[in-house]
């Protein structure tokens, strides 16, 4: 729990958490790998929230899955869109 204390605190404070599953920047036109982290952190909060609901504004956690798509990945400072998908709520 000590490597998620960081994202619990922001999360008890509605604050967001931005977290890049994938680790790394490819070329492949498709989604590579993605890693567990928050998913797990995403569980692992609503369970500690379902587990102690007094006083702590048990609302679930959002998660919105975002692609990070750049006009020209081979120039540095290329332009970038940001892509929100279907967001998922854990409760």
């Amino acid at each position: 729990m000590v490597l998620f204390k960081g994202t619990f605190d922001a999360l008890r404070n509605d604050k967001a958490v931005a977290l890049f599953p994938e680790g790394t920047s490819y070329t492949e036109p498709r989604i590579m790998q993605v890693k567990d982290g928050a998913a797990w952190a995403a569980l692992e909060y609503a369970k500690i929230q379902r587990e102690q609901p007094a006083g702590n504004g048990s609302k679930g956690v959002v998660i919105v899955p975002v692609a990070i798509v750049y006009t020209n990945k081979s120039k540095y400072r290329s332009d970038v869109s940001l892509c929100p998908l279907k967001s998922l709520t854990c409760a």
